[in-house]
């Protein structure tokens, strides 16, 4: 609740807990109450915004609105699954780097470089050529790259943990590792890794648009603002509602998450930064 009221209290988080509200609350639920995204109506494509259809129709005469808030189902679940998984894999493999031996720490560490030094859009581009296009695949490719950056902070928060008085006090009187870490170690590097991750979902919403753009991201007929987006650029020419509705969707949510991300990282740790 602390760091709730610290972001309604910040000037860039108040509007961006709104957009974030507006964002999930039309993807959420939008779908049960628009018209099925899926539906076509050729003789309505490329209506304009009206009565019948509030954010005009696209190439196929499907409604615009209900094709905008299943896409926003899509960006908000391959964010949320790929952020929990990228915890899974991250997390633990940054816990042991700071605890393992030498040899078996920098292992790990090399593997986190190799996997860094790729850009998150190109890597996930290679490995969809290679792969195939797919939905599952999609959110276990983005989670591979975010993983590094979780470990590498899981990483840092134990090495700057394991020092401290309170973890020395729990050993003295016999707490084992496994206790000391899911009630010692873990609540307290809990905040930190909260901040990345909702930092990191815009990085999310971009990835899987950015696949889904060129055609190899979430496969057809399923609606993402990417493919969204794309088929509103080719056919321009004939209306400009399907390209606008798209991109406005990504902007307020890539904004809004954002804006909501730095002020919980001001509200739980001015002075966080992404460990080196």
């Amino acid at each position: 609740m602390r760091a709730l009221r610290g972001i309604w209290a910040s000037p860039t988080g108040r509007p961006g807990m709104i957009l974030v509200v507006l964002v999930v609350g039309f993807a959420v639920l939008g779908p049960p109450l628009l018209a099925d995204p899926a539906a076509l109506h050729i003789p309505d494509r490329f209506a304009s915004p009206g009565w019948a259809h509030w954010a005009g129709t696209d190439s196929l005469g499907r409604d615009m609105l209900a094709r905008l808030a299943a896409g926003g189902r899509i960006a908000l679940g391959v964010s949320l699954a790929a952020i929990v998984l990228a915890l899974a894999i991250g997390v633990p493999l940054g816990m042991l780097a700071a605890r393992a031996r030498p040899v078996v720490a920098s292992s790990v560490l090399v593997l986190f470089d190799v996997v860094a030094a790729f850009p998150s859009l190109l890597f996930a581009l290679a490995a969809v050529a290679l792969l195939g296009p797919g939905l599952e695949r999609l959110v276990i490719l983005v989670a591979l790259t975010l993983a590094p950056g979780f470990g590498r902070v899981a990483r840092a928060q134990v090495l700057a943990l394991s020092s401290a008085t309170y973890l020395e006090a729990a050993r003295a009187i016999g707490v084992g590792p496994a206790r000391l870490w899911a009630r010692h170690v873990l609540p307290n590097i809990a905040g930190t890794l909260l901040v990345l991750a909702s930092m990191d979902i815009p990085t999310v919403i971009a990835i899987e648009a950015g696949l889904s753009f060129m055609g190899v991201g979430v496969p057809p007929p399923s609606a993402s603002w990417g493919a969204l987006l794309y088929d509103g650029y080719v056919h321009l020419d004939q209306s400009v509602w399907p390209l606008l509705g798209a991109a406005t969707m990504l902007v307020l949510a890539t904004l809004g998450f954002t804006l909501a991300g730095e002020a919980l990282r001001d509200a739980i740790d001015p002075t966080l930064h992404r460990a080196p």
